[in-house]
């Protein structure tokens, strides 16, 4: 199924793809406003990024390599596409090692809350950009931090960073603003109370918002 092949279809409310499909490519179902639900057949071998991508309304994803609440499409430990359908707050499954390219992204703005589990490395480009989340609390496993992996979440307010090394932002050339761009104009960067001047240094362009955090045991 080539990418964005059935995109953007407004009829389109269920789909259950035919068992000897092998590969779903890049945003093949994405930006379909009334799609609830989505079978993927045990052939599919190779899944492009977002293959659901931007549809608010999608319930449940049934099939291989969907997690046992039927909320997540997960291969090998990364999080590719999500229902959000009626969620307000969410806890991804703990085999999560890296949060896939636009798999929140796009104006899921019912979701305010996403727990993250520790195991967690990566949050590639663009995975939540323009959500609906106001808080985030980053493992202390995080490393990484791609382009416009928030921008646009224009209600994010708290930030937690429990990392006692600040993340390296990935793949913005120039653009290393664009992680966090266009948030909450009075949002803050929590980081761990002894490493604020290192976050400082590492994130100058949000050094006016890093404020230290005392994470205990947590």
């Amino acid at each position: 199924i080539g990418g964005q092949m059935f995109c953007e279809v407004q009829s389109l409310e269920t789909v259950t793809i035919s068992e000897g499909v092998e590969t779903i490519d890049i945003q093949a179902f994405a930006y379909n406003p009334n799609l609830r639900t989505i079978n993927i057949p045990n052939s599919v071998m190779s899944l492009g990024a977002g293959i659901v991508h931007g549809c608010p309304k999608l319930e449940q994803i049934t099939g291989k390599y969907t997690s046992d609440d039927g909320r997540c499409l997960i291969t090998d430990g990364i999080l590719n596409s999500f229902a959000p359908a009626n969620l307000t707050e969410y806890t991804l499954p703990k085999d999560v090692t890296i949060i896939g390219s636009m798999a929140f992204s796009d104006n899921f703005t019912e979701l305010k809350t996403v727990h993250l589990p520790e195991g967690l490395v990566t949050i590639a480009d663009r995975a939540f950009r323009y959500s609906g989340l106001e808080t985030i609390t980053f493992p202390s496993t995080l490393k990484y931090l791609y382009a416009e992996a928030f921008y646009g979440s224009n209600a994010l307010k708290t930030i937690y960073c429990k990392s006692l090394f600040p993340p390296a932002f990935i793949g913005c050339d120039d653009r290393w603003e664009t992680v966090f761009g266009d948030i909450h104009p009075n949002a803050v960067i929590y980081v761990p109370e002894k490493q604020v001047e290192q976050y400082k240094r590492e994130w100058p362009w949000y050094s006016s918002i890093i404020k230290g955090y005392d994470f205990g045991n947590d």
